[in-house]
């Protein structure tokens, strides 16, 4: 659980870096892009451990553990993921221009 704690303060300092270098006017974009990839990934692990912890509840759908965990897993796997920020994913220009 101690693990839990420091990488999600660890994301926390992150996010709010690109926040704040956003605010400032400096550029995002490699921050931000990494700050949401490590807050996603914090938060699919730490309910993912949440749920070994909790046992069979974890897995119930009378408690939110199971929530949380499909939400994370849902943002972990979005557009917005780690899929889409690498350069091969986006359709490249046509090497062709029309005249």
């Amino acid at each position: 659980m101690a693990d839990a704690a420091t990488t999600r303060d660890g994301g926390t300092t992150l996010v709010h870096e690109a926040a704040w270098a956003r605010a400032v006017g400096r550029p995002v974009a490699k921050l931000a892009p990494m700050a949401k990839l490590f807050a996603c990934q914090t938060y699919r692990d730490v309910t993912a451990m949440a749920q070994q912890i909790f046992g069979g509840i974890g897995f119930s759908v009378e408690f939110d553990i199971q929530l949380y965990f499909r939400r994370a897993k849902q943002l972990q796997i979005s557009l917005v993921g780690p899929r889409a920020t690498s350069r091969s994913w986006w359709p490249r220009p046509s090497s062709t221009v029309a005249a």
